[in-house]
């Protein structure tokens, strides 16, 4: 299964998906916005945005992004 995000303008640089606490992706997501992820995914991600992963949130991914990744602080790995 492939995600594809298209944005809805391509100024807009708000652009922002999220992964709620009770939904898991298997799969490919890739989107040109920040993504911010508090369930699971289990896959490849691959965005041109910010990717934030929540505390709970459990990602089990190869991981390409082009501006920055926030990680929970008690994160292991």
């Amino acid at each position: 299964m492939h995600l594809l995000i298209i944005p809805q303008s391509a100024t807009n640089s708000l652009e922002r998906t999220v992964i709620g606490p009770s939904t898991t992706l298997c799969g490919s997501l890739y989107g040109a916005g920040d993504l911010i992820i508090q369930g699971r995914i289990e896959g490849t991600i691959k965005i041109k945005g910010r990717l934030d992963i929540g505390g709970e949130a459990r990602v089990k991914a190869s991981i390409d992004v082009e501006k920055s990744v926030s990680l929970p602080a008690h994160m292991v790995g």
